[in-house]
């Protein structure tokens, strides 16, 4: 049964595996549907912010990372308007060679969320949890025998 309390480094890990390799899979097999990667892409949110209950800290802290993703998504769509946007889809007209200068940008754009992305999920991944009980739930690793949990 799904809870928004506390996931350990273990769980985490494989959580994210599976959705990495079910978003691999997905791209492969129907690499025209989104549906299914915003799917997966809420899935890694929620993975986010159970791990952030895991560490002591509230699930909003996943908007940092996202609204920074966002903003470095919109701004130049704005700033450089329509062929930026159609560089980042992949639009063959605005990867003509008028058009080069977008198309690096929107590379370079693409690649600097994988790096929020992957920075801020190896970071969560790798950040020891809180000991014991926190306001998010008991620990999810066993306690030793001799220690009583706050929510038993």
């Amino acid at each position: 049964m799904f809870s928004w309390g506390r996931s350990g480094q273990k769980e985490y890990w494989i959580w994210i595996g599976v959705i990495v390799l079910a978003m691999a899979v997905i791209t492969i097999v129907l690499p025209n549907d989104s549906g299914l990667s915003r799917i997966f892409g809420i899935a890694w949110i929620i993975a986010w912010i159970r791990r952030l209950h895991d560490v002591g800290k509230s699930g909003w802290v996943v908007l940092g990372p996202m609204a920074l993703q966002f903003a470095l998504v919109l701004v130049p769509i704005f700033a450089l308007g329509g062929n930026f946007a159609r560089a980042l889809t992949g639009d063959e007209a605005a990867l003509s060679d008028e058009a080069t200068p977008n198309a690096l940008y929107a590379a370079l754009v693409i690649g600097t969320v994988l790096l929020i992305q992957i920075g801020f999920s190896v970071w969560l991944g790798i950040k020891p949890g809180d000991s014991g009980p926190n306001k998010y739930g008991p620990s999810p690793i066993p306690q030793p025998a001799g220690q009583a949990d706050a929510f038993d």
